[in-house]
């Protein structure tokens, strides 16, 4: 059964704590329990508070993915960084909308951080192409933002490569199919925590969703009924 806890984030840390020490009372002090939080400081943050705790895994969903077997080649570190420069100098021209801008590392990261939240959000480089036409967007300023995320795709796919977003969507179907027993150090995932989420894009409440189906979710969110966490508000 999936359970909900709100509060603040001391309130939760201490709700958490009691709920890892409930489960190994239960289930002996060698239970795997996994603890999804939504940013690596969160996780360092939460391993430095519960120090080494046996069979404990504080993670990332990004990280939780790379426990799914697969045979997806993924990129090295930067590398979407290095394509995406060698695609901005040969598709970003004299005239064309970025030209004045294409040269700094602004545009560059503003660029990626694009791509990276549209694939996160589902939309793909065709669709995105598609919407860029729309009259009631800057045509120039979309069109061109299309014509270079469609070529980063096209650069993926020719080096046989995939980005995060890509190996989250892998993951998500591999879970829907049960081809991916999510493995926690050859045992099984055990007992799993969701800690500090408030907001999830479209790739990640899909993994949620399907985690759910599988499996009992315990969920801790930041949220109380004052001004302060109206960030969080359901």
């Amino acid at each position: 059964m999936h359970s909900l806890r709100t509060g603040s984030y001391p309130e939760l840390e201490a709700a958490l704590g009691e709920h890892l020490a409930g489960i190994k009372r239960a289930q002996g002090p060698l239970a795997p329990i996994a603890v999804l939080v939504p940013t690596t400081l969160l996780r360092l943050h939460l391993r430095r508070r519960f120090g080494d705790s046996l069979n404990i895994r504080f993670t990332t969903l990004a990280e939780l993915v790379g426990d799914c077997p697969s045979n997806l080649k993924p990129l090295p570190p930067f590398g979407d960084e290095i394509i995406l420069n060698t695609i901005i100098e040969s598709h970003v021209g004299d005239g064309s909308y970025f030209q004045p801008v294409k040269a700094t590392a602004g545009f560059r990261r503003c660029l990626l951080g694009t791509i990276r939240d549209l694939k996160e959000a589902g939309i793909s480089a065709q669709k995105f192409a598609e919407l860029a036409k729309s009259a009631k967007l800057n045509r120039a300023k979309f069109g061109q933002i299309a014509t270079l995320y469609t070529a980063y795709e096209e650069a993926l796919r020719q080096h046989e490569a995939t980005d995060e977003a890509d190996r989250v969507a892998q993951s998500i179907k591999s879970l829907a199919t049960s081809h991916c027993p999510l493995a926690f150090s050859s045992r099984p995932l055990g007992s799993v925590c969701l800690y500090g989420f408030y907001d999830f894009n479209h790739l990640q409440r899909q993994l949620i969703r399907v985690l759910a189906e599988r499996q009992p979710l315990q969920v801790f969110v930041p949220y109380r009924d004052e001004p302060a966490y109206a960030f969080a508000k359901p």
